[in-house]
C-alpha cells in the first residue's frame, strides 16, 4: 500500500499478516498385543478406541505458519512434547486408562494454537471367553447309558478363540475331552458354532452315575 497527500505519494509498505499454525490432519497408527496376531489399523482423526495393552502413535500434519514446537496436553497426565518427522509431528503412546487431550502448536512467529476440540484416546479391556451348551431335542431328565446325546456348543471371545473344547466331568473329575475347535496359524475366529453327538456309552458310566 501506499500514502497519499496531495500530489504526494508515499514509497509502497507491504503489510504481513502473521497465522499461527493448525492442525491439518491427525492419524491414531494402532499397533495391537502380539498375541491377538491382530494387523495394525490407522484411525483417522485424534480420537479412538483400541484394545488394553496396543501401543499407539499420534500423528498431525500442521498448516500454515511452520511449526516451531508441539504439545501433547491431557486433562490428567503430564505434558509430552511432540517429536517432529519428516513433515508431521508424532508422539508414541500406550494409555492405561481413558485419556482426553488437546494439541498446542507454537509457530516459528510466536504465535501459539491450542484446540478447542477435545479428544479421546479409550482403552477397552480384553473381555474373557463365553460357552454355551445344550442339548438339541432332548427333553430334561435321566439319560439312558448308551444314549447318543447331540449338543449343540457355542463360544465367542472378542480377540479370538484359541481352542474350545468340550469337558466330560463326573462327580468334578474329568472324564473325557473333546476338541470341537482349534485356531490354527491364521487370525482365529471369535465365534463358534457346532453340533457334536455324544455318545454316553463311551464313559461306561453305571446306570446310578
Amino acid at each position: 500500500y501506499t500514502v497519499q497527500a496531495g500530489e504526494a505519494r508515499s514509497a509502497t509498505f507491504t503489510a504481513k499478516v502473521d497465522l499461527s499454525p493448525r492442525i491439518g490432519r491427525m492419524q491414531v497408527e494402532i499397533q495391537p498385543p502380539a498375541y491377538t496376531h491382530w494387523t495394525n489399523r490407522i484411525v483417522e482423526g485424534g480420537s479412538a478406541e483400541f484394545l488394553a495393552g496396543s501401543r499407539l502413535r499420534l500423528v498431525i500434519q500442521t498448516a500454515d505458519e511452520k511449526v516451531a514446537e508441539g504439545e501433547w496436553v491431557p486433562a490428567s497426565q503430564e505434558i509430552r512434547r511432540l517429536h517432529p518427522e519428516n513433515d508431521r509431528l508424532a508422539l508414541d503412546l500406550q494409555p492405561t486408562n481413558e485419556t482426553t487431550y488437546q494439541i498446542r502448536l507454537t509457530g516459528a512467529n510466536q504465535l501459539r494454537f491450542e484446540s478447542p476440540q477435545k479428544w479421546l484416546l479409550k482403552p477397552l479391556p480384553d473381555q474373557p471367553p463365553t460357552a454355551r451348551l445344550t442339548a438339541v431335542g432332548v427333553a430334561p431328565g435321566m439319560a439312558q447309558r448308551d444314549e447318543i446325546v447331540p449338543l449343540q456348543a457355542q463360544a465367542g471371545d472378542d480377540v479370538g478363540l484359541k481352542r474350545v473344547e468340550l469337558l466330560i466331568l463326573d462327580k468334578e473329575v474329568e472324564t473325557d475331552k473333546k476338541t470341537l475347535y482349534a485356531a490354527g496359524t491364521e487370525l482365529a475366529n471369535r465365534e463358534f458354532k457346532g453340533t457334536v453327538n455324544y455318545n454316553l456309552a463311551d464313559l461306561g458310566a453305571l446306570g446310578s452315575d
